[in-house]
């Protein structure tokens, strides 16, 4: 199993950090089939609503461009922003996605949910 942990810039690419864009144009080439990676993002829902949760929708399409299997969710309904381009009530977010500015009280919640979630697929 592979972890991928990024910041959220922006909407992801090609705002995301230079890292992931580094390897964003090289990641077609990586053969990952049969691999599960889980993705983990942090983001601030109150400075950054409107493109809150977008970097980890773009790492998900990277990551199955290689064949790997992305797996574990969050549920949205816990988070404050009301709307996103890239979020819907009651929809799961590819991921765990972590806001440790505005929502400090629901990480350990979120992060205990989102590992037992990823027990599910070892």
């Amino acid at each position: 199993m592979a972890y991928v942990i990024t910041a959220q810039y922006a909407d992801g690419l090609p705002l995301m950090h230079k890292c992931w864009r580094d390897l964003a144009d090289t990641v077609g080439s990586i053969d990952l089939v049969d691999t599960k990676v889980a993705l983990f993002a942090l983001g601030d829902q109150k400075h950054h609503g409107a493109t809150f949760g977008g970097a980890i929708w773009k790492m998900q399409d990277l990551w199955r461009q290689t064949g790997a299997d992305v797996i574990g969710s969050t549920i949205y309904d816990t988070y404050l922003i009301e709307k996103s381009p890239h979020l819907a009530p009651n929809q799961g977010l590819p991921g765990l996605l972590i806001d440790h500015v505005c929502q400090r009280n629901l990480t350990n919640k979120r992060v205990d949910d989102w590992t037992d979630d990823l027990l599910k697929y070892v």
